[in-house]
């Protein structure tokens, strides 16, 4: 959408598949384009370049995109984990490298530059080069997070299919280096007037 006009982008124009799960536009002007079972496509003005498996990328459906501050693409996979985009290269994570879980729904970045990942398995916080897990055990009320968003407020919120939860940003970087401490959420749900 042009502000005036719809145009449409499909097999005719050049998209390897029809399902789209995530798309992102990056600063350099290039719209990344998730496909379920296709890859990822980048769209630069025009030309469509397409990653695959062979690329790099997990082999396992592409379900969210986020690029962060220094420009490198997060891609997270149904089943395959993380792929980092780094200066043209993929680098994957999954959990043989401390993701809770290799389903990866959302990838965010907070005020202070660390990661946030949303799985299946829990939430996973990823600085200083490592990733510290949170579950139900250290005081999560559901494992499976679709969405972790900083409010820049000091607290990070959750979504999940048991509702939203509010956490201290100050309490999750503190069970980072005290892995022994809890975190405290606050839960948003029906009770509290959610649909």
């Amino acid at each position: 959408y042009d502000g005036r006009n719809w145009r449409s982008f499909g097999l005719a124009e050049g998209l390897p598949a029809l399902s789209v799960s995530s798309i992102c536009a990056t600063r350099d002007g290039a719209v990344w384009i998730a496909l379920l079972g296709a890859g990822v496509v980048r769209w630069d003005h025009g030309a469509m370049t397409r990653f695959q498996a062979r690329d790099g990328l997990p082999k396992a459906a592409i379900i969210s995109l986020f690029e962060d501050r220094s420009g490198d693409l997060w891609i997270g996979s149904f089943g395959g984990g993380v792929a980092r985009l780094h200066e043209g290269r993929f680098q994957v994570f999954t959990t043989k490298d401390g993701l809770p879980h290799n389903s990866v729904m959302s990838v965010s970045q907070d005020e202070q530059g660390v990661f946030w990942l949303g799985t299946r398995g829990g939430l996973a916080r990823y600085g200083d080069g490592r990733f510290t897990v949170y579950r139900k055990t250290e005081g999560l009320f559901h494992d499976a997070v679709e969405r972790a968003v900083d409010d820049g407020h000091g607290y990070l919120w959750l979504t999940t299919n048991h509702g939203v939860f509010r956490v201290s940003l100050a309490e999750l970087n503190d069970v980072a280096a005290h892995p022994a401490r809890g975190i405290h959420p606050v839960e948003f749900a029906t009770a509290n007037g959610m649909r």
